[in-house]
């Protein structure tokens, strides 16, 4: 089974070029737009990892990370 990696990106350029590399290398890849959308998809989908911003969605990488340390 693939890791499952979930980036929060704004910038379309940016997370469909993080996107096809990380498909390319065989990692099952969930998106979101913005922090809510991530902390949302996190809850749904308990991804392996998390790629935000971390200057820009300090806040909501915070509840992010609570929900990945809920899976271990």
């Amino acid at each position: 089974m693939p890791k499952k990696i979930l980036i929060v990106e704004d910038n379309e350029k940016n997370r469909v070029l993080i996107r096809d590399v990380l498909k390319y290398y065989g990692y099952e890849v969930i998106e979101a737009v913005n922090g809510e959308e991530g902390v949302k998809a996190a809850k749904e989908e308990m991804p392996d990892l998390i790629r935000c911003r971390l200057w820009t969605a300090l806040p909501r990488c915070r509840r992010l990370r609570a929900i990945l340390l809920q899976k271990a």
